[in-house]
């Protein structure tokens, strides 16, 4: 998956900006996904300004599939509706 096509499925499932950020800096109780030179680093921010859940992720398809996995598992968390 690429950025187009995430953002096009976060458009699509009504999923918040707020949950995830990607290469933009840190987000409270976000999942945050950051290009690292040359591996992409995924971890969730929590509102205690904690880091938890780090995964180096080796491409960017890669990486936007695990993002997208952690979304959908907030999706469930929060019951969220299309």
């Amino acid at each position: 998956m690429d950025i187009k096509s995430f953002r096009e499925k976060t458009i699509a499932n009504k999923i918040p900006d707020s949950w995830y950020s990607i290469n933009s800096g840190v987000k409270f109780n976000a999942c945050i996904l950051v290009y690292n030179k040359s591996y992409w680093e995924s971890f969730y921010f929590d509102e205690k300004g904690e880091t938890n859940n780090l995964n180096l992720l080796s491409n960017e398809d890669e990486a936007l599939d695990y993002l997208w996995k952690q979304i959908e598992k907030m999706m469930l968390l929060y019951k969220w509706n299309k």
